[in-house]
């Protein structure tokens, strides 16, 4: 049958017959190659479904009738994966024995002799059979129970063991970029490297905000001694308050420059000098929900008020169009030749200048963040997905985003139904193709062939290259997108994971068309996102707590009596504001101790 995305009804492509029942008793598919295995009483035969009809040849007999079919690439041990029938013997003085006969890839594909070995025997008719996503194999008895078999064999990490490790393994990527080659302390570059390689990135501040992001989140799960440390020296670095007075490039504006010399804070030589506002949101972001998590740290505070408040002039980047522009000139002003219309991932920085902008920014950020202001890309009839035109859908990871920054996006309908759209729609196209490994589409290292870095897409994914960290970063949306969560858990098990000179091994990318395809590097924006998502599944309501949330005033804190210094009678004056629960300044929605921590945080850095 076909039963494709947009099928109205199941349609038969062609009818085949085989063996001597007529009766087809069980069905299994080998996804790799493409491969349907039918049993037909006892008799074992395999078809090729890569084409229009089915024309099967044997594979063997098993000595009874056989109720059940499962193919596992994963179950269980090393050479333990393969093709698992269940069928029954006569044996007295009981009716049948049931039993699960192993078949091994190289015997079920013809290029061994058939002779499988009985893998387990159960004590109840065996009435169904099937591989789970786990690694195990879940059989049904006539008896109305379950059986869950798993093999000694397997050393694998389990489900809930990967999912903690994989965020592990990313923060020790994320540790492994913070000044990795000498730099001076707390420049973040923006990549790694496969192992034979030298690092080679300028450090950005891109890299800088997923790291911070990734060292808050790593506190939060784990209370990690060193992630606050860290947060506190990248912060310091990118505020341009280092000791050894070497700071980030900014325009007049202090948009950030995007690609520096970790050397001089200038521009690194045969990179693109610009300065951009894709990598001043985020580096703003980070710098807030630092702010926010650590309101007793008065170094990370006075940084985070030095990156966010030291940006002007936020409405001068949109036109009232609606577009944003991506580059600043170095005197100030968004440079007109860098235009560019949405949706893509500068909702954050339209929801930044609603906050900071005076008159344009408000209704910019009200725009983009209305869902119904923009067209939709259709994979699936009736699930668009927000893009720039009806004819595409953007790389995931910009929808993605603010699913993990956003919270106005998070509790919205319209974008819960988009993010929504965005599964169902990659499930749909993993679905029709089949392929090796659950893919999404998104943005990272690709082959030059296939356009070197490149932003896949559903309407554009040259090399068909599964993007394992939007993936995962899917598993934000809640318990509902625990299926994602497990498609790359299956990728895990199948040995996706990729080790880089971080010594980190994570899940990054695998290519349909070319399996063997190793990527070279991996940037942080690209990788974060994954294990930011997984939080949610560590510890649900990890992406509220840490990422999400309000933004600081750019007044200064500690001037409490708005008399243009910083004193004693702000002091005065904040205790009386504080005895009257009128000092929530950590907004935690109450009036205490931390408030006043927090106040001598801002009052000892003088703002």
């Amino acid at each position: 049958l076909h039963a494709r995305m947009n099928d109205a009804a199941a349609s038969p492509v062609s009818t085949t017959t085989f063996g001597s029942s007529g009766v087809t008793t069980a069905l299994a598919i080998d996804r790799l190659t493409s491969t349907l295995y039918a049993a037909s009483a006892s008799q074992l035969s395999r078809a090729s479904i890569a084409g229009s009809t089915l024309s099967f040849t044997s594979v063997g007999t098993l000595p009874a009738t056989v109720r059940a079919l499962a193919w596992s690439d994963h179950y269980g041990g090393p050479a333990q994966g393969g093709l698992y029938a269940g069928y029954g013997l006569p044996a007295s003085p009981v009716a049948t024995t049931p039993l699960v006969a192993f078949i091994p890839p190289a015997m079920a594909r013809g290029t061994q002799a058939f002779a499988p070995a009985i893998y387990f025997q159960g004590t109840y008719a065996l009435t169904g059979l099937s591989a789970t996503c786990s690694g195990a194999l879940l059989l049904a008895q006539s008896a109305g129970d379950g059986l869950m078999l798993r093999d000694s064999a397997d050393t694998r990490l389990s489900f809930e063991q990967w999912t903690a490790d994989e965020f592990a393994e990313v923060v020790q990527l994320t540790k492994g970029l913070i000044s990795p080659d000498g730099e001076p302390a707390g420049w973040v570059i923006d990549a790694d490297v496969i192992p034979a390689w030298s690092r080679f990135h300028p450090a950005t501040p891109d890299a800088a905000a997923w790291a911070v992001l990734i060292l808050l989140m790593n506190d939060h799960l784990t209370h990690d001694p060193q992630s606050l440390p860290l947060v506190r020296t990248i912060l310091t670095r990118y505020a341009g308050l280092s000791a050894d007075g070497i700071r980030p490039s900014r325009n007049a504006d202090g948009i950030f420059r995007h690609w520096i010399n970790p050397s001089t804070g200038g521009v690194k030589p045969g990179w693109d000098p610009e300065y951009a506002t894709m990598s001043t949101m985020k580096i703003v972001a980070a710098a807030a929900r630092a702010a926010a998590y650590a309101p007793e740290d008065p170094a990370i505070r006075a940084a985070a008020y030095e990156i966010i408040c030291g940006i002007s002039n936020w409405d001068g980047y949109f036109d009232f169009s609606g577009r944003t522009y991506l580059t600043g000139l170095a005197g100030g002003g968004r440079d007109s030749t860098s235009a560019s219309t949405g949706w893509h991932e500068s909702v954050i920085f339209a929801e930044q200048a609603g906050i900071y902008g005076s008159t344009l920014g408000p209704q910019i950020s009200q725009a983009w963040l209305n869902r119904s202001f923009w067209p939709t890309g259709t994979l699936v009839t009736g699930r668009g997905v927000t893009s720039t035109s009806a004819n595409s859908v953007q790389a995931s990871f910009i929808s993605l985003y603010p699913l993990l920054l956003i919270d106005r996006y998070r509790s919205d309908a319209a974008w819960q139904t988009n993010i929504l759209n965005l599964r169902l729609n990659h499930a749909a196209w993993n679905d029709d193709n089949g392929p090796r490994y659950y893919t999404v589409f998104s943005a990272g290292t690709t082959k030059g062939i296939w356009g070197g870095y490149n932003a896949d897409s559903l309407t554009s994914h040259p090399g068909d290259v599964a993007t394992f960290p939007s993936l995962m970063a899917m598993t934000a949306a809640g318990a509902s997108a625990t299926g994602e969560q497990a498609a790359a858990y299956h990728a895990y098990r199948n040995g996706a994971r990729q080790t880089f000179k971080s010594g980190a091994s994570i899940l990054y990318r695998k290519s349909q068309i070319d399996p063997a395809y190793v990527p070279d590097s991996a940037g942080m924006p690209d990788v974060a996102l994954g294990a930011l998502g997984l939080a949610e599944s560590l510890m649900p309501g990890s992406v509220a707590a840490v990422l999400t949330g309000e933004y600081p005033s750019c007044s200064c804190p500690s001037d409490w009596n708005s008399d243009g210094g910083v004193d004693g009678a702000d002091i005065e004056a904040f205790f009386a504001s504080w005895e009257a629960g009128e000092a929530d300044l950590n907004a935690d929605g109450g009036t205490d101790g931390a408030d006043v921590s927090t106040f001598f945080g801002y009052w000892e850095a003088g703002c």
